[in-house]
């Protein structure tokens, strides 16, 4: 009988204490996922939100890469074949592209687009460096007009992706002609970590071909916004 009692009274208490060991495991196990927890979750949080700021960062980019595109086939597609060019058709073309792309054209900077945007558009007449060459000729190129800025003069062929700068144009778009070239400039504040990250300046170059005859006449608003060239 006592020993049934002591073994009863032996298997409890061995019971009793693996439930503390057991108790005391899973408090030690909730602490330390706490601990883990919480050393994980900033990361997390950053992780999410830079996903986020990426996500509007490439928007923009994109945007501003097809609004750019957009600009220079409106500008080129409004020269008449007779070769009127009408400088309301710029403005036009600007006003219809940035309607459709509001997050771009309501300037996070100070409330006005024109904080964040730079557009730049001008018009390029390329002739044959030797007057009397017909074929394989090469060309030289200068400013026909531009909007916005008092600038005059020869371009310069430069590689790809090097002619942000008005008098720098790609060099693989000399030819006979025209054409139509607009550069795009957005600095894109951040919205999460502005207190971070620094605000960026990106540019977006397009080029399209008007179909020009072989006058090219600007017909101007008063007062103008273009420089015409002689």
């Amino acid at each position: 009988m006592h020993n049934g009692l002591n073994s009863y009274f032996g298997i409890r208490a061995s019971l009793l204490r693996l439930g503390g060991v057991f108790k005391r495991f899973g408090s030690a196990c909730s602490g330390t996922s706490a601990l883990e927890f919480a050393m994980i979750l900033p990361v997390l949080v950053i992780l999410i939100l830079g996903t986020a700021e990426w996500s509007r960062y490439s928007r923009y980019e994109r945007h501003l890469t097809r609004t750019t595109k957009m600009i220079a086939e409106i500008v080129a597609a409004s020269v008449q074949t007779s070769g009127n060019f009408y400088e309301s058709n710029v403005h036009a073309a600007e006003s219809a592209v940035y309607a459709n792309f509001p997050e771009i054209a309501t300037g996070d900077g100070c409330g006005s687009p024109w904080c964040d945007l730079y557009s730049q558009v001008s018009v390029i007449k390329f002739t044959p460096t030797v007057a009397t060459c017909k074929i394989g000729c090469n060309y030289t190129g200068k400013l026909l007009l531009a909007w916005w800025l008092p600038y005059c003069g020869a371009v310069n062929a430069v590689p790809s992706g090097s002619d942000q700068n008005i008098f720098d144009v790609d060099q693989s778009m000399f030819g006979p002609g025209y054409i139509v070239k607009v550069v795009q400039g957005y600095t894109y504040r951040p919205l999460l970590f502005g207190g971070i990250f620094p605000a960026r300046t990106w540019y977006k170059v397009a080029y399209s071909t008007p179909m020009a005859s072989s006058t090219f006449n600007v017909v101007q608003t008063t007062p103008s916004q273009f420089t015409v060239c002689p």
